[in-house]
C-alpha cells in the first residue's frame, strides 16, 4: 500500500509539474532526436525510439533522427484515435512514475523535455502533449536541417582506432556505400555507436532485420568493455506465421482473458503461476519456452475466441486486423505464438554521459549498458536511455579533445576477391541463430551452454575465414557482428552461475548473493572485471 501511495505521489507530481505550465496531456505518437553536426552517428533501426513522445500539434516543429543502416530526418505522427485503441495507455508522466533509478534521472528528463520543446524550439504550452508506445518508423522524410550530412545506405565495416597507438583512441569509422562496395574512411573526434539491439541473434524476434548488434560488436572488437549480455529480455507472444515478421502480440490480450493452451488446448500456466496468464513477462516466456521443449512443438496459442467477438475488434482492431491478413481470424480461432527476442538490456559499458571505455567513443540507447535496467527491464527505461543519456552524450562530446589523424590510413582490400559462394554467409547466419535460440535462449543450463560454445567456435573460425578472403558485403558485416554478439551472450552466461533476472540456468534456480554484480567482458582483459556501478560511477 506505502508504494502504491507513493507511485501515485509521484505521478501526480508530474501531473503537476505539467498542469502549472499550462500542459495538456493528450496520446500522441510523435518522435523527437536531437543531433549535433559535429558528431558521426553510427544508427542502425534503433528500434527503441519508437518509444519517444513529444509531441506537438505542429509537425513541421518535429525532428527524429532514425534510420534503418542510414540516418533519416522525420517529422509525422500517428493518428490519434487509433493511438489508445490497442493497449497503449502509458503517458509520459506514467512511464515517468514508473522508472526506477532514481529522481535525479525523471527530474532531469522532464526538465530536459520542456527545455527543448519550449525554451529552445519557442513552442507554447498549448501546443504540447506527450504520450504513449507506437512510434511510426515508416515517417515522412524531412530535408531542412543543413548541419545534419545524411548518408544513406552506407553500413559501419569497423571502428578506426590503430592498433599501434601508445593509447587506444576512437577516430572515426570505416564506411561501406551498400550500392557500390566501397568503403569511406570517416574522420571524427566523437563516434557515437546509436545502433540499436541484437534481436536477430536468435531466431524468432520482435526487432527489425538490422538489429544485429553492430554496435556492440564493434567496440567490443576495439577493446570497449561489455557488460551484462546474458541479460536478454524475450516477449512472451509473437505471431508465429512463416510470412509474419516480428508481430507483437500485445500482453493486453491476456489482460483482458486471454488464455495460453498447448496445441491440445490445455490451458498450462497455473502450472507455473499463481497469476497464471497474468505472471509477469519473464515468468510467462520460459512457462511457454518450457511447454514447447517438453512437447517438441514449435509454438502454442493464445486464445481470445471466448470473448465477446465484437469486444475484441474493437479493443485490438489491428491486432484482428493483422492477424486476417495470414489467415486468422482471433474471434473464433487461436492465436498462434512463439516467444521472441525483444531487448538487450547488456551493452557497452558507459559512464553517466554516454562515454564508453575507449575514448572517443560513445554509445546510446540499447548499444548502451548504462545500468538501468539492471538483470531485468522495466520498458520505461528504455526512453531514458534514449533520451536523457543522448542528450548528455551531445553535450559531452562538445568538449571532447581534437585527435592527431597522421596514423589513420585507408581500408585496405589486401587480397580479398568477390564471393562466389555466398550461399555460406545465409547457412551461417541460420545456424547461429538456431543454435542461440535452442541452447542460450530462455531457459539455459550448463550442457546446452557447453554445447553453444563448441558450435560457435567452429562458426567462428569459419567466419573469420571467409571475412578475410572475400571482399565484404552487408550480409557478410551483419553475420560477423551476430557471430561476436553471441560469443559475448554465451560466454557471460556461462560465467554466471546461478538464475537472476531474465538469465535462467536449470542447474542454478535460485540467486546468488554473492554474484549479485555485472559480468564484465573486454577483449583485452580479464574475462570478468572487477566493476561495481553506482548512479555516479566514472570509468
Amino acid at each position: 500500500m506505502a508504494v502504491e501511495a507513493t507511485s501515485k505521489a509521484v505521478r501526480q507530481g508530474f501531473v503537476d509539474f505539467f498542469a502549472a505550465r499550462g500542459h495538456k496531456f493528450m496520446p500522441s505518437a510523435s518522435v523527437v532526436a536531437v543531433d549535433d553536426p559535429t558528431l558521426m552517428f553510427i544508427n542502425a533501426g534503433m528500434n527503441q525510439f519508437k518509444d519517444i513522445f513529444l509531441g506537438t500539434r505542429k509537425p513541421e516543429y518535429l525532428r527524429a533522427v532514425n534510420s534503418q543502416k542510414c540516418i533519416r530526418v522525420s517529422g509525422k505522427h500517428n493518428d490519434l484515435e487509433e493511438v489508445g485503441k490497442d493497449g497503449y495507455h502509458h503517458t509520459f508522466f506514467e512511464m515517468l512514475g514508473n522508472w526506477s533509478f532514481g529522481d535525479y534521472f525523471k527530474t532531469e528528463a522532464i526538465e530536459w523535455a520542456w527545455e527543448l520543446l519550449v525554451d529552445e524550439w519557442g513552442l507554447k504550452p498549448d501546443d504540447l502533449w506527450v504520450g504513449v508506445f507506437g512510434g511510426d518508423e515508416k515517417d515522412g522524410l524531412g530535408r531542412d536541417e543543413e548541419s545534419v550530412e545524411i548518408w544513406e545506405n552506407h553500413i559501419a565495416v569497423d571502428l578506426i582506432v590503430p592498433s599501434d597507438a601508445d593509447d587506444r583512441v576512437c577516430k572515426g569509422a570505416y564506411v561501406m556505400d551498400t550500392a557500390t562496395g566501397e568503403i569511406h574512411t570517416i574522420l571524427a573526434p566523437v563516434t557515437v555507436l546509436a545502433t540499436g539491439g541484437a534481436g536477430k541473434v536468435y531466431l524468432y524476434t520482435s526487432n527489425p532485420d538490422v538489429s544485429t548488434g553492430d554496435g556492440i560488436a564493434m567496440g567490443y572488437r576495439v577493446g570497449a568493455r561489455v557488460a551484462n549480455m546474458e541479460f536478454f529480455q524475450f516477449h512472451p507472444t509473437i505471431l508465429y506465421h512463416p510470412g509474419a515478421k516480428g508481430m507483437l502480440i500485445s500482453e493486453a490480450l491476456r489482460g483482458e482473458g486471454g488464455v495460453l493452451r498447448d496445441l491440445g488446448g490445455r490451458a498450462f500456466m497455473e502450472s507455473y503461476h499463481e497469476a497464471k496468464e497474468l505472471a509477469p513477462r519473464d515468468v510467462v516466456a520460459r512457462a511457454i519456452d518450457t511447454e514447447m521443449k517438453a512437447s517438441g512443438e514449435d509454438h502454442v496459442h493464445l486464445d481470445v475466441s471466448h470473448l465477446d467477438s465484437a469486444f475484441v475488434r474493437e479493443r485490438f482492431p489491428n491486432i484482428h486486423s493483422g492477424c486476417l491478413e495470414y489467415g486468422i481470424d482471433i474471434t473464433t480461432q487461436p492465436i498462434p505464438v512463439v516467444p521472441a527476442a525483444h531487448y538487450t538490456c547488456g551493452g557497452l559499458v558507459t559512464d553517466l554521459d554516454g562515454r564508453t571505455t575507449v575514448p572517443g567513443l560513445f554509445a546510446v540507447g540499447e548499444t548502451a549498458c548504462t545500468g538501468l535496467h539492471g538483470a531485468n527491464r522495466l520498458a520505461s527505461n528504455s526512453l531514458l536511455e534514449c533520451l536523457v543519456f543522448a542528450h548528455r552524450a551531445g553535450v559531452a562530446a562538445v568538449d571532447a579533445p581534437r585527435p592527431n589523424y597522421d596514423d589513420v590510413g585507408d581500408w585496405e582490400v589486401g587480397d580479398a576477391v568477390p564471393s562466389d559462394e555466398s550461399v555460406v554467409v545465409s547457412q551461417d547466419w541460420d545456424e547461429v541463430r538456431r543454435y542461440m535460440w535452442n541452447y542460450v535462449g530462455i531457459v539455459r543450463s550448463d550442457r546446452r551452454l557447453v554445447r553453444a560454445l563448441r558450435r560457435h567456435d567452429l562458426m567462428e573460425e569459419e567466419i573469420t575465414e571467409y571475412y578475410w578472403k572475400y571482399l565484404v558485403t552487408s550480409d557478410l558485416l551483419e553475420l560477423r557482428n551476430i557471430a561476436t554478439v553471441a560469443s559475448l551472450i554465451i560466454h557471460s552466461a556461462l560465467l554466471r552461475k546461478e538464475s537472476r533476472g531474465l538469465h535462467y540456468n536449470s542447474d542454478y534456480p535460485s540467486e546468488d548473493p554473492a554474484l549479485a554484480k555485472d559480468t564484465v567482458l573486454s577483449r583485452f582483459a580479464s574475462p570478468l572485471a572487477p566493476v561495481g556501478w553506482s548512479p555516479q560511477r566514472s570509468l
